[in-house]
């Protein structure tokens, strides 16, 4: 049974969050990632103002470019910050918010960052080359890949840290202007204009940094390749396709998540789909409705009781193995895997973290 509206808004604004009158089951803003309800989505589509949020992962991992990406599926932040990477909704003005709460996180390879309820950014767990050494200032969505991470500040520019091998964080090569939301790839990053185009930068080798023209709702880079929600509600993927992660399935979506070398998505019906490599069964997931989907080298998804479902992974006994399938019970606003392990913010805005724990990257700081 669906959780009602007005029990998920009572838990939101017990932690300072104000919950938008067009916001209810189905219409939950990304993380990163989450939903709008189909009639107010497709208005907003043909108006070209649907705002909501977009972030996720890519990943990098031991200097391999193609390994781990992933894509949080969700809706961009809109201009007037009222919806975060990962589907909170939050009001700027609401005041004083308590520190232990979170509008937003983000799973990399093995770190994470998130948004405090501060708008400032907390990061954790394995520092390869700067990755948890967040910037200063206040931000509306952050996302994070396997060595970098980027964040749209509440003024709507971007800052990004951590690895630049392939000048996915370089100011001088990133685009200037005001954001929407961004969306750390493998080696590349991608990032939503305020114009609804996309714009991308960094590794190039198969059309990463490629996009096509077009005004768009919501963006995610996974490994190697790149997707989005276009303003027909239609889907849009480019990049690396070597098991066949750029070629979208057909219909109308509310969300995408790029993930390493597979891509999944929420349909407008909020069942979901997924196509590319299915090796553990990444790309099989379960049957329901569902809010949002995350993915890397497993899935995660939050369905429309607040529930989360996981899939995918290596099995039980297998080298990275670390029961990161089986997500903690209880209702939650949004889900974001990372390779081995996942991060969810929980209906009273808590962050909780489960599965591979190598670098200390389930430890909420």
């Amino acid at each position: 049974m669906p959780v009602a509206a007005s029990d998920i808004g009572t838990a939101m604004r017990a932690v300072g969050f104000s919950l938008l009158a067009a916001v209810a089951f189905g219409c939950h803003g990304e993380h990163n990632g989450s939903l709008a309800h189909d009639a107010s989505m497709m208005d907003a589509a043909s108006a070209g103002t649907e705002t909501g949020t977009g972030g996720g992962t890519g990943a990098r991992d031991g200097g391999t470019r193609r390994d781990g990406g992933t894509r949080d599926g969700g809706m961009p932040t809109s201009l007037d910050g009222s919806a975060t990477t990962d589907g909170s909704i939050v009001d700027a003005s609401d005041g004083a918010v308590p520190s232990d709460t979170f509008l937003s996180v983000s799973a990399g390879a093995d770190h994470a960052c998130a948004v405090k309820s501060d708008h400032t950014i907390v990061c954790w767990g394995r520092d390869y080359s700067g990755d948890t050494i967040a910037p200063a200032g206040t931000f509306l969505s952050v996302s994070t890949s396997s060595t970098h991470s980027c964040a749209v500040k509440s003024d709507h520019t971007l800052a990004c840290w951590g690895d630049n091998i392939y000048a996915q964080v370089d100011a001088t090569d990133r685009p200037t202007g005001a954001f929407l939301s961004v969306s750390a790839g493998g080696s590349h990053t991608c990032a939503l204009k305020s114009d609804n185009t996309i714009a991308c930068w960094g590794a190039n080798t198969d059309g990463d940094t490629t996009p096509p023209p077009g005004t768009f709702l919501s963006v995610s880079a996974g490994g190697g390749h790149t997707c989005g929600v276009r303003s027909d509600l239609s889907l849009a993927c480019w990049g690396l396709n070597q098991s066949g992660q750029t070629s979208p399935q057909s219909g109308t979506f509310l969300s995408v998540a790029g993930g390493y070398d597979y891509t999944c998505a929420v349909r407008s019906d909020h069942t979901l789909s997924c196509w590319g490599d299915n090796q553990d069964g990444r790309a099989t997931p379960p049957s329901g409705t569902f809010l949002s989907v995350s993915a890397r080298v497993f899935s995660c998804a939050v369905r429309s009781d607040g529930t989360l479902a996981c899939w995918g992974g290596p099995p039980a006994g297998q080298p990275h193995y670390f029961d990161q399938a089986t997500p903690p019970l209880g209702t939650f606003l949004s889900v974001s895997v990372g390779n081995y392990f996942a991060c969810g913010i929980r209906a009273d805005g808590t962050l909780t973290c489960w599965g591979d724990n190598t670098y200390g990257q389930t430890m909420v700081p």
